[in-house]
């Protein structure tokens, strides 16, 4: 998947097509839980900030990203409420086309992103709304994963130990990340 931020061993590098407003980040935060996102509403390492979940010191999921064919889709709009419980993005697609070969014109989808945090879990409700004439099919995708780094970690602070990452549970109603 190509991606606007690239890193190169310790450093990071955000391509000249990103624009430096959507490199800003936005943190939701209820009780001892706290998250960081893009502007799109996704989770990844961006340049000294890390994005993620974090709950009691330790970073619960490294990875959020929703994607349209591999592809980011386009931000109309993001906020966090006064109050930073609630994060709402609205996106759009790029234009593209599908598998069986059916153009899809830029701003056909309307995406809706709502999240939240409450009682140490994140919630979040995606809708997707089809503005086009025609139904379509697209591979839409949410990336995941959790690297259960220490939050004095995540700032550069070199660990003795280690515990491992284990592999990922998956059935057809979830997936449990392991550590």
């Amino acid at each position: 998947m190509a991606e606007d931020i690239i890193q190169i061993q310790d450093q990071y590098y955000i391509r000249a097509s990103a624009s430096w407003v959507e490199a800003r980040s936005h943190v939701l935060k209820h009780d001892n839980c706290f998250a960081i996102f893009d502007r799109r509403g996704n989770m990844r390492p961006l340049g000294i900030r890390d994005h993620g979940l974090f709950r009691d010191d330790t970073r619960f999921l490294s990875r959020w990203v929703l994607d349209l064919q591999g592809k980011q889709f386009l931000l109309l709009s993001s906020e966090v409420r006064e109050d930073k419980d609630i994060l709402a993005v609205d996106l759009t697609n790029p234009e593209f086309t599908t598998s069986e070969g059916q153009f899809i014109g830029q701003d056909t989808l309307h995406v809706l992103r709502t999240t939240f945090l409450w009682n140490n879990v994140a919630y979040e409700r995606i809708r997707i709304h089809n503005y086009g004439s025609e139904p379509f099919r697209v591979p839409i995708t949410l990336r995941f994963e959790a690297d259960f780094a220490d939050i004095f970690e995540i700032r550069g602070i070199r660990r003795a130990q280690r515990g491992q990452v284990l592999p990922a549970q998956v059935t057809p109603e979830r997936v449990v990340l392991r550590y």
